[in-house]
């Protein structure tokens, strides 16, 4: 909602919708805990976090990182923190959230994602699973076997898909309804949800849900578009 809001006001002042996008989710805020650390690590933070305008909180072995994702970024990306931090920023930089895929392909559907996507039924190219059993080209569907092992199901499947060569394009992830569905942003694929509950749908979407698979389509659609023109 953050997100959308400061895209929709940079819009009004003249913004270009793709200047508009990158600003505005650069100023999308994030926190990272931090569980493990050496005294020399929180110590190297303290002075490494003020420098990127980032928050911090620390305790004898944990840190809490607040800040927007550019800055975030700055310092994962940054090559002048001292050696105790190198492993540490590798594993902030891996867990900030890609961009959001603007499309997805299930054979020879496109979606545009630029608004929600409400459908009745997947095109039949599309599996479950990343053994193999969808086309390349057609539409593949990762799901997760609960909300529990959501995180580990999902990074497994897409590193299978991946490796074994489906086209990055043709992926999508459903992690079922494991609220907050915004965490899996971090793997940049649309998010899909297969239920029929306008109130959940609405709570979907401002959760991060991109693809809407339903048996009450027009129920879904009319609740999504009060949640886009809130």
């Amino acid at each position: 909602m953050i997100v959308r809001a400061v895209r929709d006001a940079l819009l009004s002042h003249g913004w270009e919708g793709e200047a508009a996008d990158a600003a505005a989710t650069g100023l999308e805020s994030w926190t990272h805990h931090l569980k493990g650390l050496t005294p020399e690590q929180i110590e190297s933070l303290l002075r490494a976090a003020p420098r990127f305008g980032i928050d911090l909180l620390t305790g004898p072995d944990w840190a809490v990182l607040t800040g927007t994702r550019s800055r975030l970024s700055s310092l994962a990306r940054s090559w002048s923190l001292p050696p105790e931090l190198h492993e540490l920023i590798v594993s902030l930089g891996t867990a900030l959230p890609a961009d959001p895929a603007p499309l997805w392909r299930a054979g020879d559907t496109v979606f545009d994602l630029s608004k929600p996507v409400v459908v009745e039924r997947l095109p039949p190219t599309v599996s479950s699973g990343a053994e193999g059993e969808g086309s390349r080209t057609g539409g593949l569907l990762i799901t997760a076997r609960s909300a529990e092992t959501a995180i580990d199901d999902i990074t497994s499947a897409l590193d299978q898909a991946l490796t074994v060569g489906v086209d990055s394009e043709t992926i999508a992830i459903d992690p079922g309804w494991a609220p907050p569905l915004d965490r899996f942003r971090r793997f940049g694929r649309p998010i899909l949800c297969t239920l029929d509950d306008p109130v959940r749908a609405a709570l979907a979407r401002l959760a991060g849900a991109q693809i809407f698979v339903t048996s009450v389509p027009d129920t879904i659609r009319r609740a999504l578009d009060l949640v886009e023109h809130a």
